[in-house]
């Protein structure tokens, strides 16, 4: 996990799920939730380590090296960053059900879905996530990161958003239909 450790993060479950499931776990960030989060960690005695927050080179060698990276959010998240940019690393994602995150993340094939506070559904997915050998799980990363570059680009988003913008307001209608009309 990379991210803000905050209750709508869903970090606790992910927690249980890994201490459940024997899976290690390592946590970039920080936010109002460390404290509470490292007693549940060492409550729970799973692998777990907290490193606190890194940018940049330092974030990028963690993200790189995981086997895949988990936003478990109980809370709806629309398109966040931090699952583009793992994918853009050719790395899958556990994502909960909820907000935009099943939109990005196709079950089995670039990740794995959970229905968001089910830690049962959770726990499962990281076992199936981590029954795959390494290839398997660097296949479904290559094919993650193929989406995100295909399908999130600035172009789709500048295309879209035109669109609705059009579709919203005649007056932004009248100027992309000029703009669209040949000089």
């Amino acid at each position: 996990f990379f991210g803000r450790l905050s209750s709508e993060k869903g970090v606790d479950f992910l927690i249980d799920a890994c201490a459940a499931a024997g899976v290690p776990l390592v946590i970039v960030g920080d936010g109002p939730k460390r404290a509470e989060l490292q007693a549940r960690a060492a409550a729970r005695g799973g692998a777990c380590a907290f490193v606190g927050h890194l940018k940049g080179a330092a974030l990028w060698a963690h993200v790189e090296a995981a086997s895949l990276v988990a936003l478990p959010s109980v809370w709806y998240e629309i398109a966040p960053k931090s699952i583009l940019e793992a994918q853009a690393r050719g790395k899958p994602a556990l994502v909960t059900t909820i907000g935009g995150l099943p939109e990005m993340v196709e079950d089995g094939a670039t990740g794995f879905l959970a229905a968001p506070s089910d830690l049962a559904a959770l726990t499962g997915a990281l076992r199936r996530a981590f029954a795959m050998d390494d290839a398997a799980l660097e296949r479904m990363g290559a094919l993650a990161r193929s989406r995100a570059t295909t399908t999130f680009t600035r172009a789709r988003y500048y295309r879209e958003m035109t669109r609705l913008y059009a579709e919203l307001s005649p007056r932004i209608a009248m100027h992309v239909a000029r703009e669209a009309q040949p000089t």
